[in-house]
């Protein structure tokens, strides 16, 4: 339910933190706010941003719910509630519409302005990473245990199939520039394109150099992908127009969600160790900026493209979940 309410309390909790970070220190974010969020002070996962709507949907796991953060007021927050165990979120802007994967292996479809559950889909066991490809207005769901990812019809909430794709599926991503979604895939470890709207597996991707394939970004121009690699604190960098794995990069430990300023070109890598890995893309490489155990709970990050702020939900500062704020 919407809770405007918490407008005050929030505005007076938004407070410049001073924890040691800022750009003389050699790495390449400083804090700029820290705003208490509503609910316990437990785990945070996945987050989702709409950049024209100014609106980020994170995923608060243990707590069963997902909260809308208006970016620009930093006050405005809804909360989603009776979702279990919420891993995976992705918006719809074109719908008005937001999904959540949720551990009793349901996806939950939601109506954004109203923040309410309005379909319910059946997944596959252990439903993580969400992808929504616009053009054929499916929604993949990367089911971890099955090594499948479950198709829904983005505005029924009908299942269309279920696709294989390995024996442990990581998450997704949807490539505009295609219709096509990547899923990480582990065992054997490869990056898995496929067509949503017909089910086909386009091609698998080898690999080499990662062990636990699990987190997933595509470049906006569909030319290259990332893949975090859980097992041995690894990014690799696919070039997608050659189907060829062309560079790795140490990370921090058990690497988890990943996100991309195109403005900046700039990637983050969020860890379960607290580590965030930040690096500059040129020339089709990445290239190091630094990497900074920011807090034991940062594994997750979200980036604005318009102002390049940098956002980490984390679950206990002093006892309450926060949202942290940073910027290069």
């Amino acid at each position: 339910m919407p809770r405007k309410a918490l407008a005050l309390a929030l505005a007076m909790s938004s407070v410049v933190v001073g924890c040691g970070t800022s750009a003389s220190d050699g790495f390449p974010l400083h804090d700029v706010d820290e705003v208490r969020l509503p609910g316990p002070a437990v785990r945070f996962d996945y987050q989702d941003f709409d950049p024209a709507a100014r609106r980020l949907m994170i995923s608060h796991l243990a707590a069963d719910e997902v909260l809308f953060v208006d970016v620009d007021r930093l006050d405005e927050i809804s909360v989603v509630g009776d979702l279990p165990g919420v891993h995976g979120v992705r918006l719809a802007p074109d719908l008005g519409l937001a999904f959540a994967s949720t551990s009793n292996n349901e996806l939950a479809t939601i109506d954004v302005e109203s923040a309410r559950v309005v379909h319910r889909s059946t997944t596959g066991s252990f439903p993580d990473g969400v992808a929504y490809d616009q053009a054929s207005g499916l929604v993949v769901v990367s089911n971890k245990d099955d090594g499948s990812v479950t198709v829904i019809a983005a505005d029924t909430g009908d299942v269309v199939r279920t696709v294989a794709v390995g024996d442990e599926a990581g998450n997704s991503i949807d490539d505009p520039t295609t219709g096509h979604v990547f899923v990480a895939s582990a065992g054997p470890e490869s990056l898995v394109e496929l067509d949503p709207a017909t089910g086909t597996v386009v091609r698998r991707i080898a690999l080499g150099g990662c062990e636990g394939a699990h987190g997933v970004y595509v470049t906006g121009d569909g030319a290259l992908a990332f893949v975090a690699c859980e097992r041995n604190a690894t990014l690799v960098t696919v070039d997608l127009r050659t189907g060829d794995a062309v560079d790795d990069q140490p990370v921090g430990s058990v690497p988890d969600v990943l996100a991309y300023d195109p403005g900046l070109q700039r990637l983050y890598v969020a860890a379960e160790s607290g580590d965030v890995a930040v690096f500059q893309l040129e020339h089709g490489r990445l290239r190091s900026l630094g990497r900074r155990r920011l807090d034991p709970h940062a594994h997750s990050v979200a980036v604005d493209s318009k102002t390049h702020r940098v956002f980490l939900p984390l679950q206990d500062v002093d006892g309450h979940p926060v949202l942290r704020v940073m910027e290069p």
